[in-house]
Protein backbone atom coordinates (compact mmCIF):
# COMPACT_ATOMS: atom_id res chain seq x y z
CA UNK A 1 0.00 0.00 0.00
CA UNK A 2 0.92 3.22 -1.04
CA UNK A 3 0.54 5.84 1.48
CA UNK A 4 -1.18 9.38 0.02
CA UNK A 5 0.92 11.92 2.06
CA UNK A 6 -0.93 14.51 -0.30
CA UNK A 7 -4.42 13.96 0.81
CA UNK A 8 -3.41 13.29 4.34
CA UNK A 9 -1.92 17.03 4.45
CA UNK A 10 -5.35 18.35 2.78
CA UNK A 11 -7.29 17.25 5.45
CA UNK A 12 -5.17 18.64 8.02
CA UNK A 13 -5.14 22.25 6.29
CA UNK A 14 -8.24 22.02 5.75
CA UNK A 15 -8.54 21.62 9.94
CA UNK A 16 -6.17 24.42 10.03
CA UNK A 17 -8.51 26.77 7.64
CA UNK A 18 -11.79 25.94 9.95
CA UNK A 19 -10.27 27.57 12.53
CA UNK A 20 -10.89 31.13 10.57
CA UNK A 21 -7.44 32.41 11.96
CA UNK A 22 -6.61 35.86 10.43
CA UNK A 23 -2.77 36.89 9.82
CA UNK A 24 -3.44 39.69 8.11
CA UNK A 25 -0.46 42.11 8.32
CA UNK A 26 1.79 39.36 10.00
CA UNK A 27 4.15 36.76 7.93
CA UNK A 28 6.36 33.80 7.93
CA UNK A 29 9.69 34.10 7.02
CA UNK A 30 12.30 32.17 5.45
CA UNK A 31 15.78 32.13 5.14
CA UNK A 32 17.77 30.38 2.60
CA UNK A 33 21.19 30.78 2.31
CA UNK A 34 23.00 30.16 -0.75
CA UNK A 35 20.97 28.93 -4.09
CA UNK A 36 20.39 25.01 -3.42
CA UNK A 37 17.54 24.24 -5.65
CA UNK A 38 16.09 21.42 -3.81
CA UNK A 39 16.03 23.48 -0.68
CA UNK A 40 14.62 26.48 -2.54
CA UNK A 41 12.00 24.00 -4.18
CA UNK A 42 11.13 22.93 -0.90
CA UNK A 43 10.40 26.24 0.20
CA UNK A 44 8.36 27.03 -2.78
CA UNK A 45 5.73 24.20 -1.87
CA UNK A 46 6.06 25.75 1.95
CA UNK A 47 5.15 29.23 -0.13
CA UNK A 48 2.37 27.43 -1.68
CA UNK A 49 0.82 25.87 1.00
CA UNK A 50 0.96 29.24 3.18
CA UNK A 51 -1.16 31.11 0.09
CA UNK A 52 -3.68 28.18 0.67
CA UNK A 53 -3.86 29.09 4.34
CA UNK A 54 -4.22 32.89 3.83
CA UNK A 55 -0.43 33.52 5.39
CA UNK A 56 2.05 35.85 3.94
CA UNK A 57 5.59 33.80 3.53
CA UNK A 58 8.62 35.71 2.22
CA UNK A 59 11.95 33.66 1.38
CA UNK A 60 14.79 35.86 2.29
CA UNK A 61 18.22 34.34 0.30
CA UNK A 62 21.26 35.70 1.77
CA UNK A 63 25.12 35.14 -0.03
CA UNK A 64 26.98 31.90 1.52
CA UNK A 65 29.96 33.85 1.32
CA UNK A 66 28.93 35.35 4.59
CA UNK A 67 30.53 34.48 7.96
CA UNK A 68 29.03 32.66 11.19
CA UNK A 69 28.92 35.89 13.48
CA UNK A 70 27.21 38.42 10.44
CA UNK A 71 24.90 35.19 9.71
CA UNK A 72 23.66 35.07 12.80
CA UNK A 73 23.82 38.82 13.38
CA UNK A 74 21.57 39.07 9.93
CA UNK A 75 18.64 36.12 10.83
CA UNK A 76 18.29 38.21 14.13
CA UNK A 77 17.57 40.97 12.70
CA UNK A 78 15.29 39.56 9.90
CA UNK A 79 13.52 37.64 12.81
CA UNK A 80 12.70 40.19 15.31
CA UNK A 81 10.65 42.40 13.00
CA UNK A 82 7.07 42.25 14.52
CA UNK A 83 5.48 41.69 11.65
CA UNK A 84 7.00 37.87 11.21
CA UNK A 85 5.37 35.61 13.70
CA UNK A 86 7.12 32.19 12.43
CA UNK A 87 10.85 31.97 10.98
CA UNK A 88 12.05 29.04 9.29
CA UNK A 89 16.12 28.38 8.78
CA UNK A 90 16.52 26.22 5.56
CA UNK A 91 19.03 23.54 6.16
CA UNK A 92 21.37 22.80 5.36
CA UNK A 93 23.59 25.95 5.60
CA UNK A 94 26.61 25.96 3.59
CA UNK A 95 28.64 28.50 5.07
CA UNK A 96 32.21 27.52 6.34
CA UNK A 97 33.18 26.63 9.61
CA UNK A 98 29.38 27.42 10.65
CA UNK A 99 27.98 26.41 13.77
CA UNK A 100 24.09 25.22 12.79
CA UNK A 101 22.78 25.75 16.34
CA UNK A 102 24.05 29.15 17.04
CA UNK A 103 22.20 30.18 13.91
CA UNK A 104 18.94 28.13 14.39
CA UNK A 105 19.60 29.77 17.97
CA UNK A 106 19.27 33.35 16.55
CA UNK A 107 15.01 32.66 15.31
CA UNK A 108 13.43 34.19 18.65
CA UNK A 109 12.06 31.09 20.26
CA UNK A 110 7.93 32.27 20.33
CA UNK A 111 8.63 32.46 15.90
CA UNK A 112 10.37 28.53 16.09
CA UNK A 113 7.74 26.67 14.29
CA UNK A 114 10.42 24.27 13.33
CA UNK A 115 11.59 23.34 16.57
CA UNK A 116 14.98 23.85 16.09
CA UNK A 117 16.51 26.18 18.27
CA UNK A 118 18.26 25.04 21.57
CA UNK A 119 15.18 26.39 23.84
CA UNK A 120 12.49 24.81 21.49
CA UNK A 121 14.45 21.47 21.28
CA UNK A 122 15.36 21.22 24.95
CA UNK A 123 11.71 21.52 25.70
CA UNK A 124 10.75 18.78 23.67
CA UNK A 125 13.41 16.05 24.38
CA UNK A 126 12.94 16.79 28.20
CA UNK A 127 8.93 15.18 27.36
CA UNK A 128 8.27 14.49 24.02
CA UNK A 129 4.62 13.66 24.86
CA UNK A 130 3.90 17.24 26.35
CA UNK A 131 5.29 19.90 24.54
CA UNK A 132 3.41 22.80 23.33
CA UNK A 133 4.69 21.90 19.75
CA UNK A 134 6.65 19.11 18.54
CA UNK A 135 9.82 18.94 15.44
CA UNK A 136 7.53 18.71 11.55
CA UNK A 137 9.18 15.24 11.32
CA UNK A 138 7.75 13.77 14.39
CA UNK A 139 4.09 15.39 13.56
CA UNK A 140 4.22 13.80 10.09
CA UNK A 141 5.07 10.43 11.54
CA UNK A 142 2.24 10.34 14.17
CA UNK A 143 -0.40 11.45 11.97
CA UNK A 144 0.77 9.16 9.08
CA UNK A 145 0.52 6.25 11.59
CA UNK A 146 -2.93 7.16 12.83
CA UNK A 147 -3.67 7.42 9.04
CA UNK A 148 -2.56 3.40 8.72
CA UNK A 149 -4.91 2.63 11.93
CA UNK A 150 -1.56 2.53 14.32
CA UNK A 151 -2.95 4.97 16.76
CA UNK A 152 -0.63 3.82 19.55
CA UNK A 153 3.04 2.91 19.19
CA UNK A 154 3.29 1.20 22.35
CA UNK A 155 4.90 -2.36 22.30
CA UNK A 156 5.69 -1.79 18.40
CA UNK A 157 9.15 -2.64 17.70
CA UNK A 158 10.43 0.64 15.52
CA UNK A 159 13.34 1.19 13.52
CA UNK A 160 14.99 4.58 13.16
CA UNK A 161 17.44 5.01 10.23
CA UNK A 162 19.83 8.02 10.57
CA UNK A 163 20.03 10.22 13.81
CA UNK A 164 19.88 13.64 12.61
CA UNK A 165 18.63 16.87 14.06
CA UNK A 166 15.26 16.84 11.08
CA UNK A 167 14.42 13.14 11.14
CA UNK A 168 16.26 10.52 13.34
CA UNK A 169 16.98 12.20 17.06
CA UNK A 170 13.30 13.66 17.45
CA UNK A 171 11.18 10.72 16.29
CA UNK A 172 13.50 8.40 18.09
CA UNK A 173 12.79 10.18 20.97
CA UNK A 174 8.76 10.22 20.58
CA UNK A 175 8.12 6.99 19.94
CA UNK A 176 10.87 5.76 22.60
CA UNK A 177 8.92 8.05 24.86
CA UNK A 178 5.27 6.56 23.60
CA UNK A 179 6.76 3.26 24.94
CA UNK A 180 7.80 1.68 21.71
CA UNK A 181 10.73 -0.88 21.39
CA UNK A 182 12.97 1.73 19.48
CA UNK A 183 16.51 0.62 17.70
CA UNK A 184 18.63 3.26 16.17
CA UNK A 185 20.46 2.47 13.03
CA UNK A 186 23.96 4.71 12.21
CA UNK A 187 26.41 4.96 9.24
CA UNK A 188 28.68 2.29 11.63
CA UNK A 189 25.46 -0.28 12.30
CA UNK A 190 27.07 -3.85 10.61
CA UNK A 191 24.96 -5.51 7.69
CA UNK A 192 23.63 -7.73 10.31
CA UNK A 193 22.87 -5.37 12.88
CA UNK A 194 20.68 -3.52 9.99
CA UNK A 195 18.98 -6.31 8.24
CA UNK A 196 17.98 -8.27 11.86
CA UNK A 197 16.57 -4.60 12.68
CA UNK A 198 14.62 -4.11 9.34
CA UNK A 199 13.26 -7.86 9.16
CA UNK A 200 12.08 -7.54 12.84
CA UNK A 201 10.18 -4.19 12.79
CA UNK A 202 6.97 -3.23 12.68
CA UNK A 203 7.25 -0.04 11.94
CA UNK A 204 10.69 1.80 9.89
CA UNK A 205 11.33 5.32 10.03
CA UNK A 206 14.07 6.61 7.75
CA UNK A 207 15.19 9.91 7.01
CA UNK A 208 18.90 9.73 5.36
CA UNK A 209 18.48 10.20 1.91
CA UNK A 210 20.24 7.72 0.04
CA UNK A 211 19.02 5.48 -2.87
CA UNK A 212 17.93 2.19 -2.20
CA UNK A 213 19.38 2.18 1.04
CA UNK A 214 16.53 0.17 2.82
CA UNK A 215 16.61 -3.73 1.28
CA UNK A 216 12.79 -3.95 0.40
CA UNK A 217 13.59 -7.61 1.01
CA UNK A 218 14.70 -7.55 4.27
CA UNK A 219 11.40 -5.97 5.50
CA UNK A 220 8.42 -8.41 6.12
CA UNK A 221 5.37 -7.93 4.50
CA UNK A 222 2.47 -5.63 6.82
CA UNK A 223 5.84 -3.33 7.94
CA UNK A 224 5.30 0.31 7.82
CA UNK A 225 8.13 2.28 6.35
CA UNK A 226 7.95 6.19 6.56
CA UNK A 227 10.83 7.60 4.45
CA UNK A 228 11.42 11.03 4.51
CA UNK A 229 14.80 10.52 2.42
CA UNK A 230 15.57 12.86 -0.68
CA UNK A 231 16.37 10.88 -2.75
CA UNK A 232 14.65 8.46 -1.08
CA UNK A 233 16.19 6.02 0.84
CA UNK A 234 13.14 2.85 -0.25
CA UNK A 235 11.90 1.71 -3.50
CA UNK A 236 8.71 2.49 -2.60
CA UNK A 237 6.98 0.74 -5.55
CA UNK A 238 9.06 -2.38 -5.13
CA UNK A 239 8.21 -2.61 -1.59
CA UNK A 240 4.08 -1.65 -2.90
CA UNK A 241 4.77 -4.67 -4.64
CA UNK A 242 5.88 -6.90 -1.58
CA UNK A 243 2.71 -5.61 0.63
CA UNK A 244 5.31 -3.08 2.57
CA UNK A 245 2.84 -0.15 3.82
CA UNK A 246 5.10 2.99 2.50
CA UNK A 247 5.44 6.02 1.88
CA UNK A 248 6.35 7.33 -1.88
CA UNK A 249 9.03 10.10 -2.59
CA UNK A 250 7.40 12.39 -4.21
CA UNK A 251 4.03 12.48 -2.47
CA UNK A 252 4.42 10.96 1.04
CA UNK A 253 6.23 12.86 3.64
CA UNK A 254 6.91 15.95 2.41
CA UNK A 255 3.42 17.15 2.16
CA UNK A 256 2.95 16.01 5.63
CA UNK A 257 5.42 17.76 7.18
CA UNK A 258 5.06 20.92 5.52
CA UNK A 259 1.73 20.99 6.77
CA UNK A 260 2.72 19.96 10.13
CA UNK A 261 4.97 22.79 9.98
CA UNK A 262 2.29 25.14 9.45
CA UNK A 263 -0.13 23.58 12.61
CA UNK A 264 2.83 24.47 14.73
CA UNK A 265 2.16 27.80 13.09
CA UNK A 266 -1.28 27.81 14.14
CA UNK A 267 -0.51 26.47 17.54
CA UNK A 268 1.86 29.34 18.62
CA UNK A 269 -0.50 32.13 17.39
Amino acid sequence: MLIDGKAIAAELIKELRATKKSFTGKKVLSILVGNNPASLNFLERKGRVAEELGVSFSIQKIAPEISETALIAEVKKLTEDERVIGAIVQLPIPVKNVDVQKVLDAVPYEKDIDCLGSKRSQEFFKNPLSAVIVPPAVGTVRRILSCAGIANVRGKRITVYGFGRLVGKPVAAWVEASGANVTVLRRNSTQEEVTTALGGSDIIVTGVGQKNLVNVEAIRPGSVVIDFGFPADIDANAAHTRGIIVTPTPGGTGPVLIAELFKNLYTLN
